[in-house]
């Protein structure tokens, strides 16, 4: 059959703006409505450069848009409520972007927020950073194939970030005066090459690692609460204590404010976790119940690498526990969701009493399921090493795994499953392949590969755990290669993203954890544990 024309065809834009390695389309209306590689089939952006200003009243109903276009320059022009903005796109070695405003009255003007839409394009990731006088924005596509675009601000201050955009207030402008914030875009071949000053690759740190900023004599640093030792051209921070911390940078540029946040400990974390867990609804005798497989993994681990006040109650709780799910699993009652969070439970349980039913219920369950899932891999082998530890044969669990393994290859590298499971059972020496490769090229860029600032919109605390957990499977040699593309190994993003997991998770595990998607971000960083 031959395809018919569209009677609507996209509309052609009204103006192309090129720079080395980027092209932008431009509406009538002077916004940016993609920005890409010239040959790129997906471009990194989407609708960018509306600004909305908001007043002490309410939103500013800024005027119809007074565009003008050059040969390499966009600008568009708007007025309302006192207030002229000016968006300038204009390119030659890259492309600039400058908003100025301009108070027009007699009277200060007070402005809470200020925000240039920003949107990157669907199957793009981003990974960003406002901190004041410094600020980066980085997109790369999600296969974590190609170039990246990398935005960095080079004047003016930039407070914030989200997924629909750059926050450049509050603002408050004396009267007839002007205020101004600049960027520069450019294309770069890989993360590894994306740096921009004063900001570091990382915001997430381990409770005893010491955060390397720039410094200098010129360079006044503020952090309370903190340990700071400044060098000659630079300043090294360290936290007592983990949480969230504020650290100032002040210089002629501005003031650089970067939100650094050290992590707990996965025991301490754990062990927190597991005492809120044991003051929970108990049976008519006194046993505590466990509210679902990650809770008992986590419980697991606590009594496995600590002693506990009280082990007995702990191991009446994981047997009481273990039982209901495995009759739930031969039931056919289980939830599908959580086989593997139970099938890694019941192994490691088995392998802690000595209960060969509950080792049966897992092998018989593994063996039948079709597809792999996100964490069946991780299950399977604990399942494979608790057989090994009550001299029972593994052949035919290794060989499902690897049936499954070869049902969910994918060269494009989108099934974190079969990744998961390649990693598992490729043979120690063995060189990774392609879609090895592929596969951590796309989980390496979900977690922002690298780049400096934080992934946005933040990833689910229970994928960044799985995927950390994942990344911690890869081998040195291949995490080395993985380096030169993202500037980092794959353990060291492995544990950076385990960090972020942590830190995120601390405030909520006091209260035992009940978000469901926190049990099994905590359940997921035990089974990564080595």
């Amino acid at each position: 059959m031959t395809p018919t024309a569209s009677p609507h065809p996209p509309p052609e834009p009204a103006t192309v703006l090129r720079a080395p390695g980027l092209v932008l389309h431009i509406d009538a209306d002077g916004t940016v409505t993609s920005a890409g590689a010239p040959a790129a089939a997906l471009p990194w952006l989407g609708a960018c450069g509306e600004l909305t200003v908001t007043g002490v009243d309410g939103p500013l109903a800024l005027g119809a848009p007074r565009v003008g276009v050059d040969v390499d320059e966009v600008e568009v022009a708007r007025s309302g409520g006192g207030l002229t903005t000016v968006v300038r796109h204009s390119v030659e070695q890259g492309w600039a972007v400058r908003v100025v405003l301009a108070n027009e009255t007699d009277a200060e003007l007070a402005l809470p927020e200020v925000r240039l839409g920003w949107r990157a394009a669907p199957g793009t990731v981003v990974t960003a950073l406002a901190a004041g006088a410094r600020a980066a924005y980085a997109v790369q596509a999600e296969d974590g194939e190609g170039p990246v675009l990398l935005g960095s601000l080079r004047a003016g201050a930039q407070h914030g970030v989200d997924a629909g955009g750059l926050l450049l207030g509050p603002v408050v402008l004396a009267p007839h005066h002007r205020w101004a914030v600049a960027w520069r875009w450019e294309v770069v071949p890989d993360a590894r090459r994306a740096f921009v000053a004063e900001l570091p690759r990382t915001t997430w740190l381990e409770r005893d690692q010491t955060a390397v900023l720039r410094g200098g004599p010129d360079v006044a640093v503020v952090a309370p609460g903190l340990e700071v030792v400044p060098e000659d051209d630079r300043v090294e921070v360290l936290a007592d204590e983990p949480g969230a911390y504020r650290v100032e940078l002040r210089s002629a540029r501005g003031t650089t404010a970067l939100p650094l946040t050290w992590a707990p400990d996965l025991d301490d974390l754990v062990d927190v976790a597991a005492a809120a867990l044991l003051v929970g609804p108990t049976t008519p005798a006194g046993t505590v119940r466990l509210d679902g497989a990650a809770a008992g993994l986590v419980l697991q681990d606590a009594l496995a690498h600590r002693s506990g006040d009280d082990p007995d109650s702990v191991g009446d709780a994981l047997e009481l526990l273990a039982g209901t799910l495995a009759d739930a699993l031969d039931d056919g009652a289980a939830d599908e969701g959580a086989v593997p969070t139970t099938l890694a439970l019941l192994a490691r349980e088995a392998d802690r009493t000595g209960d060969t039913a509950l080792l049966d219920v897992a092998t018989r369950h593994l063996l039948a399921t079709t597809a792999a899932v996100p964490g069946l891999g991780l299950a399977g082998a604990g399942i494979a090493l608790a057989r090994v530890r009550s001299g029972r044969p593994v052949t035919e669990v290794v060989a499902h795994l690897a049936d499954l393994r070869a049902a969910a290859a994918d060269p494009t590298g989108r099934d974190v499953a079969g990744l998961e499971l390649a990693l598992l059972l490729r043979p120690r020496d063995a060189e990774a392949g392609p879609e090895v490769l592929a596969g951590l090229r796309r989980l390496g860029a979900s977690v922002g590969a690298g780049l400096p600032g934080r992934v946005v919109p933040p990833v689910a605390p229970d994928v960044l755990a799985h995927t950390s957990t994942v990344l911690g499977l890869v081998d040195e040699p291949t995490g080395q290669r993985l380096q030169r593309v993202w500037g980092v190994t794959a353990s060291e993003l492995a544990r950076r993203s385990a960090a972020e997991v942590r830190a995120r998770l601390a405030d909520g595990v006091a209260g035992g954890t009940r978000d469901p998607a926190d049990r099994r971000a905590l359940a997921a960083l035990v089974l990564g544990r080595r």
